[in-house]
């Protein structure tokens, strides 16, 4: 519906309805009795300007693969979520139709997926390398879909397999000892990972495509703001991008004409939340030189292989410069 309704403890969960726990205190177990329902086609309510958003949950026992979720159309058609969100034709060629105000005609649901981490949203998008992640048992993820009648198709889990983890983009370990001279003209990207404690910020990347632009793509992805306290939240800060409610969780450019580059991001954290420890996986060996600057207290560490930088957060915010070369 449009709205949310406050339930009574004795009432029953309805199969194929999604619920929200508001707990106040850390280490509760919930027990929850009844029949696994391995649900296949699950219907979606839809928005055709705007998209509406639906919290989907994975009902089985195992991992699902977010590149095995499928999108059906009033017609039953199966696409896949790049199919689902496809690019636009002659003047728009550069953008996908569920970026457009109005949606395009293609639009069915949007490609990009949302799951809230207890902390901050991981977004995967259909597209961009590193959407690799999974969902595990009662994972619950948001898309944004647009079409009447849309389904949207969650294969078995299969608890046997050794899928990726559901948080982070599987960007490679990186390799070699990071002293290799950097080729402007190749594709790379490097992933970033804010973690403290518990709280973990992992699909974060950087780097240039082939089919990037300068300025903001369809690979610059809109993170939404937290919903609830404790947060923290790791957002690209490139000034070309134009301004939104929270943050962006990549930035990727089209390839240069110079090796010597700069990133820049911001680590956002709620009060609670005192230090924070930056790592990075992805292709670390194209660059000779890669370093990270903390602008707060101005030290400067280099991108290796295996290597991390711990801070203090100061304020709730710290900002960061990649100098990439």
């Amino acid at each position: 519906g449009e709205t949310y309704t406050k339930l009574d403890p004795d009432s029953e969960m309805v199969p194929g309805q999604a619920y929200w726990l508001y707990t106040y205190t850390e280490g509760k177990t919930i027990t929850v009795s009844g029949k696994t329902i391995a649900a296949t086609d699950i219907p979606l309510a839809a928005d055709a300007s705007e998209g509406r958003a639906n919290f989907i949950g994975n009902t089985s026992n195992g991992q699902i693969a977010l590149a095995d979720v499928l999108l059906l159309d009033e017609n039953g058609t199966v696409h896949t979520r790049p199919a689902a969100d496809p690019m636009e034709t002659g003047h728009q060629a550069d953008k996908h139709a569920c970026d457009l105000t109005p949606a395009g005609s293609g639009c069915l649901a949007h490609r990009v997926i949302r799951r809230w981490t207890g902390s901050n949203f991981d977004l995967y998008e259909a597209g961009t390398p590193g959407d690799t992640g999974s969902l595990g048992p009662f994972d619950g993820f948001w898309v944004d879909v647009y079409q009447p009648g849309a389904r949207v198709r969650l294969p078995n889990g299969d608890s046997s397999a050794s899928a990726a983890p559901a948080t982070g983009r599987n960007t490679g370990p990186g390799h070699g000892n990071g002293k290799a001279k950097g080729n402007p003209h190749q594709p790379w990207q490097i992933n970033l990972v804010a973690q403290s404690g518990k709280f973990v910020d992992s699909t974060n990347s950087f780097g240039q495509l082939e089919d990037s632009e300068k300025g903001l793509d369809s690979h610059d992805l809109v993170e939404p703001r937290p919903f609830g306290n404790p947060y923290m939240s790791l957002l690209f800060t490139n000034p070309e991008f134009e301004p939104v409610d929270w943050g962006y969780t990549s930035d990727f450019r089209s390839l240069g004409n110079s090796p010597h580059r700069e990133w820049t991001f911001v680590v956002k954290a709620s009060a609670g939340i005192p230090e924070v420890t930056l790592s990075w996986t992805g292709d670390l060996a194209q660059h000779g030189n890669a370093r990270l600057r903390d602008e707060q207290t101005g030290a400067i560490v280099e991108l290796l292989p295996g290597s991390s930088y711990s801070f203090t957060m100061v304020n709730g915010e710290n900002h960061f410069t990649l100098l990439m070369q």
